[in-house]
């Protein structure tokens, strides 16, 4: 089925928060209402027609003026996919999560609220995935600011150039006299080097019998 057509099949179904058919020039789309996305998606899912049984990616995206969200769902059963999107405010971008519908999107999620700052409502363990607790900012939004340091550790090169490490233990050097000699001699007067000598002229005449 194609995405127009799925899109159809939501409107002619009376599925409340579907808005717009959007045919973009990379690709086609459904814009919803961000309060409605759990229902259909389980619609989307559910539907015998549809059967949309994989989340396959969860994204988001910042713009100038609104932050958004993206699903890719496909069907392994039907063999088609779509793309539904969400539109999200520019101050305060805030979804119901879809882990209640596909349980793939926990981790998806938590990406997401990472890495963009969208936060998911209903989530059930929404927290960072890549970066520390305790960082500030989310690296993928376009007004993100690097930090120079986290934690007292420096992270830009101006900041390791102003940086003193603590000085580093120093070991004692072996004292000499407790360095063995270069060819050490044994208790009958030979050296090492000696008795290597030996044993190779030995092997050497036993060769010849």
């Amino acid at each position: 089925m194609k995405p127009a057509e799925v899109f159809e099949k939501l409107k002619g179904a009376e599925i409340e928060g579907v808005l717009e058919f959007v045919d973009g020039p990379k690709d086609q789309s459904i814009l919803v209402e961000p309060q409605k996305l759990p229902a259909i998606l389980e619609f989307l899912k559910t539907d015998d027609a549809l059967q949309f049984d994989q989340l396959s990616i969860l994204s988001g995206v910042h713009y100038d003026d609104r932050f958004e969200c993206v699903y890719h769902i496909l069907s392994t059963v039907l063999h088609h996919d779509v793309i539904v999107r969400v539109n999200l405010d520019a101050t305060n971008p805030t979804v119901p999560t879809a882990s209640t519908v596909y349980v793939t999107a926990d981790w998806h999620e938590r990406e997401t609220f990472d890495l963009v700052g969208i936060n998911f409502e209903g989530h059930p363990d929404q927290r960072r995935i890549y970066l520390p607790e305790g960082w500030l900012g989310h690296p993928l939004r376009r007004d993100y600011e690097f930090p120079e340091e986290f934690q007292g550790i420096p992270l830009t090169d101006k900041k390791r150039a102003e940086w003193e490490p603590l000085p580093r233990e120093e070991k004692p050097p072996v004292a000499a006299e407790n360095a063995a000699p270069d060819d050490a001699k044994s208790d009958d007067g030979k050296s090492a080097s000696d008795d290597a000598k030996s044993d190779d002229k030995n092997t050497e005449k036993n060769d010849s019998k």
